[in-house]
């Protein structure tokens, strides 16, 4: 049993790049929000989710922040305004339930 487990994990999937990044700057206590922003630039699909995530009822601000590409702030702001934990969280929920596409 134990050696048919061993044989299987070498099929488990890589997580993404932005996962892994995501991860270890919110492992790094000496991370900033900018890191964190940099970390998840270039995935519009992670983007786009922080993007909602922020502007939603539960966060207070709805409608807030917009036009990601006219400002380049407008991440790292979303980022201040949900939370490193956030970040995380979100990122997690997507790859996890999308299969890690």
């Amino acid at each position: 049993m134990r050696i048919e487990l061993m044989e299987q994990i070498e099929h488990v999937p890589m997580l993404p790049e932005t996962v892994q990044k995501v991860e270890a700057v919110f492992n790094d206590s000496n991370a900033t929000v900018a890191d964190m922003a940099n970390a998840i630039k270039n995935d519009p699909i992670i983007t786009a989710y922080i993007l909602k995530t922020a502007n939603s009822p539960i966060y207070g601000r709805v409608g807030c922040f917009k036009d990601v590409c006219r400002n380049n702030r407008v991440i790292f702001n979303c980022i201040c305004h949900i939370g490193n934990r956030s970040v995380r969280i979100i990122k997690y929920r997507f790859y996890f339930l999308n299969g890690f596409r």
